[in-house]
């Protein structure tokens, strides 16, 4: 993908979004994509994002730009010099991107808005707080008039994706929950309708104990 492309799908996606002060820089979410940067600060970063349209968006671009980056480096040490070059220089192109269409789509007076007014609208069910490692956990959530599709998806302390899944349903049970290691984990659902809205849930931390 070059780096035209992936300015025209960047620009594409933050159309017509008003972009608040308080969105984290591209800066932090690069390092919350790249698992850089002190603990607390990416967990910050984190919440966020997870309940910020625009700021998912940039991050998952930058994370697909990281793990192309890692995937290179396994292709030899030629191949790997250039497997990195390339996803750095992308990074940059959606650094620069995301700073300038932030800059452009800034609201010239008056109070900014976040245009989410659709976070939180996924209530969540099960689990509770705490769970067991070694054995499968199922996430329930209250259905949404209207939704065609949910994605769940637990997060560890770094941020990375531990576990999701893809349903119709109301609940799921990853299989990836049978082998997380005990730690401190979130976890959220997305909800998409028939209309083509996106609605979000909140996240939710789960701790799972060692048995």
């Amino acid at each position: 993908m070059s780096d035209e492309r992936l300015r025209e799908l960047y620009s594409a996606a933050l159309a017509g979004r008003p972009v608040a002060a308080a969105h984290p820089s591209p800066e932090a979410i690069a390092a919350l994509a790249r698992r850089e940067g002190p603990e607390d600060a990416r967990l910050a970063t984190l919440d966020h994002v997870m309940e910020c349209a625009e700021c998912r968006r940039e991050f998952d671009l930058l994370r697909t730009v990281e793990r192309a980056g890692v995937e290179s480096g396994a292709a030899g040490r030629g191949a790997a010099r250039r497997g990195w070059f390339m996803p750095v220089a992308l990074a940059a192109s959606v650094l620069l991107a995301v700073g300038i269409g932030r800059q452009m789509l800034r609201p010239t007076g008056g109070d900014p808005t976040r245009g989410t007014g659709e976070a939180g609208a996924v209530v969540l069910v099960q689990p509770g707080p705490e769970g067991a490692a070694g054995e499968p956990v199922t996430f329930a959530w209250q259905p949404v008039p209207g939704a065609s599709r949910y994605d769940l998806e637990l997060l560890d302390a770094r941020g990375s994706v531990a576990a999701a899944a893809a349903t119709s349903d109301t609940s799921a049970t990853p299989a990836a929950t049978r082998d997380l290691p005990p730690g401190e984990y979130r976890w959220w659902v997305r909800a998409t309708t028939s209309d083509a809205r996106t609605l979000r849930s909140p996240l939710r931390p789960l701790r799972v104990t060692a048995r």
